[in-house]
């Protein structure tokens, strides 16, 4: 019933297109469970199993170790680990493992452990249409969702500047997730312009590339 990768790949390979389809997938899943369990016991597990491998490959499939070295040699080694974690335990052990070897690269990129945790996000005063929202510390994945949370702040139609010049470190899932973000607010008539990447060293020069700076940031 959760919103799991395997779950949600199998939705966007059959056409969808909004968070939607994940949530009457589960309804879906509950109906069936509650009301009809003995026609699901009617599907081979032979079936079920070759379906789960099929869609394993695709998220694992050749081009995709192309597009993770594209990002960066940092992104290819989380990737393999956690796939390699993953086969010999199990799922949750191989995502903490992910987890563990994302942390290991950025503490190794400089970041200091406390910024890995404690988001620092300013959203300036609005004038006009737009606002600017400052980050500081580092931009990772570990912090996303409370940036995430101040961006969902700012009401539809508002032009937005995250500025990215005092962090330690950005790194790809927030370069993706800002990008995003960005569709997200176009969508709504408003618009998301990313600053502040010109200094900090880049990974590869994938768009999406994680970003590091050598010289202590102008704001902590």
């Amino acid at each position: 019933m959760i919103s799991e990768i395997v779950r949600s790949a199998a939705n966007v390979n059959n056409g969808a297109y909004s968070r939607k389809a994940n949530l009457f997938h589960g309804l879906f899943l509950l109906v069936f469970v509650a009301l009809m369990p003995w026609l699901i016991n009617l599907i081979p597990l032979a079936a079920l199993a070759a379906m789960l491998v099929y869609t394993g490959f695709r998220l694992a499939s050749p081009n995709e170790f192309l597009r993770v070295v594209r990002v960066g040699w940092g992104q290819l080694f989380v990737f393999v680990g956690t796939i390699l974690v993953t086969l010999s335990t199990d799922l949750l052990i191989g995502l903490a493992a992910g987890i563990a070897l994302e942390l290991v690269l950025h503490r190794l990129s400089g970041a200091p452990i406390w910024s890995l945790v404690v988001p620092v996000v300013r959203i300036g005063e609005v004038k006009g249409k737009g606002v600017t929202v400052a980050v500081g510390g580092s931009a990772v994945f570990s912090t996303w969702l409370a940036l995430r949370k101040r961006l969902d702040q700012i009401p539809p139609g508002t032009d937005v500047v995250v500025d990215l010049s005092a962090t330690w470190l950005v790194d790809h899932t927030v370069m993706e997730k800002l990008h995003e973000v960005e569709k997200e607010m176009a969508a709504e008539g408003g618009h998301l312009q990313i600053v502040g990447l010109e200094g900090p060293q880049s990974s590869s020069s994938h768009p999406l590339a994680a970003r590091r700076r050598r010289l202590e940031p102008i704001v902590s």
